[in-house]
């Protein structure tokens, strides 16, 4: 504006830099990544530089095949090499042999961390086992440890899956030992198993073979629990024996609507016929759940 209020354009002089140079020099700078910083309020952003790294990338690769799981083979498949080569040229994708020995490698060391991590707490643990047979006919045991740590956060971790030689308490006990020994556990809380007799020959030897260890609360006279859920389980089947004719009919038609695609069919039929509103489909109960 000038003195007397008329308006003039003043052309930019060689010493201030334009939106031109801005661009150009922009376009020379370190690459940036948008990204969510942890803690932040959802919605803020935070610009930060990115640079290549195939360790780290391989180790996420690692991850997504433990977590999603997936099969060593998938890298070698053509539809994640195209989207690799798309997204990060750079990476080098490792053969499905070296996937899976980053996967014990990575197994290896998350087991270290949560050793010294129980080690170092000052909490007693809480286990809980269950047992059952594949359809291989193969003895399998699963036991998870349940513990607090320094900040009052509940942690429950898979500690042991394995197969054992039958279900029989000795078997049992002994594979719990071994698998508490090895992780070098022994201030244990209380042992959750469902109502099984064998469970209770397994946790009497447990409290025998730890009473040695001068560690126990009580001399273990409270460590075996019983599972509140398996409880209920028990009761519900007993009361359903005094329905069980009912209970038969029904689960007998829906074996006969599912075995025939033209029954299911017309079941579908007699459903809009009814309109009868669901998305659901029949399905048969499983007893032991």
């Amino acid at each position: 504006m000038d003195v007397d209020g008329s308006c003039s354009v003043r052309q930019p002089s060689m010493g201030t830099k334009t939106c031109a140079d801005s661009k150009v020099k922009a376009t020379k700078r370190k690459p940036v990544q948008s990204r969510s910083e942890a803690g932040a309020i959802e919605g803020e952003v935070s610009l930060s530089s990115w640079k290549f790294d195939q360790d780290a990338c391989r180790k996420a690769l690692t991850k997504m095949i433990i977590m999603d799981e997936l099969p060593f083979k998938f890298v070698e498949r053509d539809g994640f090499k195209l989207f690799m080569a798309t997204t990060c040229p750079k990476f080098r994708i490792p053969s499905r042999w070296s996937v899976a020995r980053d996967c014990v490698e990575l197994y290896r060391i998350e087991r270290e961390n949560l050793k010294c991590l129980l080690n170092t707490l000052s909490q007693r643990v809480c286990l809980t086992t269950d047992s059952w047979t594949s359809i291989q006919n193969i003895n399998y045991m699963c036991l998870t440890a349940h513990f607090i740590d320094k900040d009052w956060k509940l942690h429950k971790r898979i500690i042991n899956f394995c197969p054992i030689t039958s279900h029989k308490g000795e078997a049992i006990s002994l594979a719990i030992e071994n698998c508490l020994r090895g992780w070098e556990i022994d201030r244990v809380f209380t042992i959750t198993v469902d109502n099984a007799s064998s469970n209770d020959v397994a946790i009497n030897n447990l409290k025998k073979n730890m009473a040695n260890w001068d560690s126990t609360m009580l001399k273990g006279e409270y460590i075996h629990m019983r599972c509140v859920a398996h409880i209920i389980n028990l009761i519900v089947v007993d009361g359903l024996k005094e329905i069980n004719e009912s209970v038969s009919r029904v689960r007998n038609a829906v074996k006969y609507v599912r075995q025939s695609p033209s029954r299911l069919i017309k079941f579908k039929e007699c459903v809009e016929i009814e309109k009868i509103e669901s998305k659901n489909s029949l399905c048969l109960d499983v007893s032991t759940r």
